[in-house]
């Protein structure tokens, strides 16, 4: 076993990696929701739909793109309240795809430990960079009380998954009006939300079959 090895599982442990683990969902969470908030379009007119193909679906059904020249981008986020939204959109779904993969593979008492450590950390990570964490703990609440859903469908991400709850939540930021995603593309969220879900499950399982976790 080398040094790293061996700190990480006797001096950090299964705790230590939930700390390290805790600023990669923040690190990863907000690059999904900057994504989200550069590839939304918005129109006045109420919509059912949420998640679009791309920007020439988004188009075709009447919205007008926030950002339709990727090679002139306007800024990635800003004080807008669905700014903010997708942020926290993307932060809950980087969290929840690290908690259920420690559900998944640790044992239970690992688990929780993890669990309680990578929530700490994600935290004070928020606080460090001055967002508050009163609308994460919303997102977080919109899981407890929608039931039994997949994380990611990773064959069409954004439907039926956790992803499309919180893309649903941060819709709802434009008044009377719409707003929509676009899943695939340059500003598409499956770029990052997919390779996130995948790469978080592999570190989990990879983690915990090393150290017995």
């Amino acid at each position: 076993m080398g040094l790293k090895d061996w700190l990480v599982k006797n001096t950090l442990g299964v705790t230590g990696y939930g700390d390290a683990l805790g600023r990669e969902v923040v690190t990863n969470g907000i690059a999904l929701g900057r994504t989200l908030y550069l590839g939304h379009g918005t129109r006045p007119m109420a919509c059912d739909a949420f998640v679009f193909e791309d920007s020439n679906h988004l188009v075709a059904e009447g919205f007008t793109l926030y950002c339709p020249d990727p090679l002139h981008s306007p800024p990635n986020e800003d004080t807008s309240p669905l700014s903010l939204h997708t942020r926290c959109a993307g932060l809950a779904f980087a969290a929840f795809c690290t908690f259920t993969a420690a559900s998944n593979f640790m044992k239970t008492d690992n688990s929780s430990a993890f669990a309680r450590s990578l929530g700490s950390s994600t935290y004070a990570a928020l606080r460090n960079l001055g967002m508050s964490t009163a609308l994460l703990d919303h997102y977080n609440d919109l899981v407890k009380a929608s039931g039994a859903l997949k994380t990611l469908n990773i064959e069409k991400p954004g439907t039926g998954d956790l992803l499309s709850m919180f893309l649903r939540e941060a819709s709802t930021q434009n008044g009377g009006g719409a707003v929509g995603f676009q899943r695939s593309g340059i500003l598409g969220f499956d770029l990052i939300a997919v390779p996130l879900a995948r790469e978080t499950v592999k570190l989990v399982a990879a983690a915990t079959k090393k150290f017995g976790w």
